[in-house]
């Protein structure tokens, strides 16, 4: 089989493979006459098969899991989902993203994991799920679910930023079998699944008090782009310093962009503004971005810095040392949604109404006690340059 075609990133300039990885994993459903249902090739078949690496394969199924021809299924495997075009007779099951970024259905893993985990549950339904994102500030999610109404069997609204689930279900009708994701219902007769992100962050920053550290920072993403859950992120951190009797005005937003770039200033205006810290949490999407800033200001992880991220990715597996993270199961928050609306297309009542998840922290080498930290010399946080 030919390699795929490489094409370059507009931000890295390194080669990404994964369009046409996807492109040849369709090609390989197709001409293999897959049924819905069928087992893939493992994630290491797939790399063998295609000559890329894994975080290749992985991004292509996490597209195709987007576009519903493949469900990924933790601990089992990836599987074909042949749904059938047009409109079945039992009608459709819409998901609606509420954002006005195009790129997220894409680009965002905890949109694509709370995705898969509501596909791997609806993939034996014999209504198709349809998936589709607010789109611009003046097409309001109710219009858009309101396109649908006609063949509407079921509805999943998934809030972000500073959509809330009230508003992205108004005027629905009140007999639609709908489920919220990813945010508290205030009706009482919608169910919904959601992570306790206060939680996440209290813990986190507990972890790091009981390692014997005082001077404990935190970047979050502006609440403009996170909404609820950058408001709770932040409340969790606040109330573990308070109630530790410590300083809770090391909270820092990236108020300019979720954008690398940005995430990096705000790193970098942190240490300056406070060059005693001796822990930081990160709470932003590009942790890899925050790693890289790190090293290029001599900051040396846990010598120098203890640091945990959330959540569990790959940069933070990978890292050296491994990063200690909090673990926010997104895609089984997925799972439950999508089993709640089961229950409701069954004409059942899902018990419980409203499921909160926690979550894990994951104690790797990233964090060491307070007494054995460095004082690096260099917290003039001036990058280091090539020789």
């Amino acid at each position: 089989m030919s390699t795929p075609t490489k094409t370059r990133t507009r931000k890295t300039g390194r080669p990404a493979l994964y369009p046409q990885v996807q492109a040849q994993i369709k090609k390989m459903i197709k001409s293999q006459g897959f049924q819905s249902g069928g087992q893939l090739d493992s994630e290491a078949q797939l790399c063998r098969r295609f000559d890329v690496s894994r975080a290749s394969v992985r991004k292509a199924l996490q597209q195709l899991a987007i576009e519903g021809l493949v469900v990924s299924i933790p601990g089992k495997g990836h599987f074909v989902n042949n749904a059938k075009e047009g409109t079945p007779a039992n009608g459709v099951i819409l998901c609606v993203l509420g954002t006005h970024n195009p790129e997220a259905l894409s680009n965002d893993s905890y949109v694509a994991d709370i995705v898969g985990g509501l596909r791997s549950r609806l993939a034996n339904s014999e209504r198709r799920l349809l998936v589709e994102a607010v789109g611009t500030s003046q097409q309001p999610a109710s219009n858009l679910i309101a396109n649908h109404l006609q063949n509407l069997a079921g509805l999943i609204v998934v809030p972000l930023g500073e959509q809330t689930a009230e508003d992205m279900l108004a005027s629905t009708p009140s007999n639609l079998p709908r489920v919220v994701v990813g945010r508290p219902s205030h009706k009482p007769d919608i169910p919904c699944v959601y992570i306790n992100h206060h939680e996440a962050l209290s813990r986190a920053t507990q972890h790091l008090i009981d390692m014997g550290h005082e001077n404990i920072a935190m970047l979050s993403i502006s609440t403009t782009s996170t909404g609820w859950a950058g408001e709770q992120s932040a409340a969790g951190y606040k109330a573990a310093m308070r109630n530790a009797g410590l300083d809770e005005n090391r909270l820092a937003f990236n108020n300019a962009s979720n954008s690398p770039e940005a995430n990096q200033q705000a790193i970098e205006q942190i240490l300056r503004d406070h060059p005693d810290t001796t822990a930081m949490i990160i709470d932003i999407f590009q942790d890899f971005a925050a790693l890289r800033k790190l090293e290029s200001l001599n900051i040396k992880i846990p010598e120098n810095l203890s640091l945990v991220l959330v959540d569990d990715t790959e940069a933070a597996r990978h890292h050296n040392p491994p990063v200690t993270v909090i673990r926010e199961p997104t895609f089984s928050m997925g799972q439950i949604g999508g089993d709640m609306l089961n229950e409701l297309l069954a004409g059942r009542t899902p018990m419980p109404r409203s499921v909160e998840i926690t979550v894990e922290l994951i104690a790797r080498d990233s964090v060491r006690p307070a007494s054995r930290t460095i004082k690096s010399v260099n917290r003039n946080t001036t990058p280091k340059t090539d020789a």
